[in-house]
């Protein structure tokens, strides 16, 4: 679904991203694990848009969208559910999956419009309740799963969740990964990009890891979770020889 080869982005001098090569397939969950400034962001924006890499290729579905417009990598259906979520805190529930379809309302209509936040509503029976609620009161793990259902409004083939488990409780992260295992089920392919290295590897079907804008390992997500090096790493945990 996704291919990227040899990918550079530059921020002034500093190259942020070297040479990345990825490659995701349909219908999989896979996790972009890393510390601060490792890059993943940088990949992710890059990715949408947002900044313009410096040499490389993005290929999705067998599409160039190298250096393509953000909204023109929306239409062909990747969205990006951004860190800190970034919902619109002073609109209405509603108002904000409204606004998550705004590509789509000219082509296909405000009833088709309709029926698809009915559908998210079935995804996320609380944000029924709350349609009329001002977004920005709504708690942490609330406003993760609204800014999921945003997205969902666009219809995307592949979606970019960038740290979603940042500053919400262990409960909570459980219920956002689990909300991700169900869209997959249902079709929606996943690039998640995470500082929780537990999280990432507990629930993805592969990983990469990400050091100072190069990716140092790949996997299957289970054999990098139980990898020495990853765990002492990434999990705060020292192997022993032997164990």
């Amino acid at each position: 679904m996704l291919k990227i080869k040899n990918l550079s982005t530059f921020y002034g001098k500093i190259e942020a991203l070297k040479s990345v090569n990825i490659n995701i397939k349909n219908n999989e969950i896979v996790a972009i694990i890393g510390n601060n400034g490792a890059g993943k962001t940088t990949l992710i924006n890059t990715i949408t848009g947002m900044v313009k890499p410096e040499s490389g290729e993005i290929l999705f579905n067998n599409l160039n969208i190298t250096g393509e417009k953000p909204e023109e990598i929306v239409e062909k259906g990747i969205i990006q559910v951004p860190e800190g979520r970034e919902i619109f805190n002073d609109l209405t529930v509603r108002e904000n999956l409204e606004l998550g379809a705004f590509t789509r309302f000219a082509k296909e209509g405000k009833e088709t419009i309709e029926k698809d936040i009915e559908d998210i509503f079935l995804l996320f029976p609380f944000l029924k309740k709350r349609q009329k609620q001002i977004a920005g009161t709504l708690s942490g793990g609330e406003q993760q799963m609204l800014a999921i259902g945003r997205g969902l409004m666009a219809k995307p083939k592949l979606m970019l969740l960038d740290e979603p488990s940042l500053g919400l409780a262990p409960l909570i992260i459980k219920e956002v990964f689990s909300v991700v295992k169900n869209l997959k089920n249902k079709g929606t392919t996943f690039l998640i990009v995470e500082q929780n290295a537990v999280s990432a590897l507990t629930n993805s079907d592969r990983a990469y890891i990400m050091e100072l804008g190069k990716i140092s390992m790949q996997g299957n997500s289970k054999d990098l979770l139980d990898n020495p090096k990853v765990q002492e790493c990434f999990l705060g945990k020292k192997v022993k020889k032997g164990d």
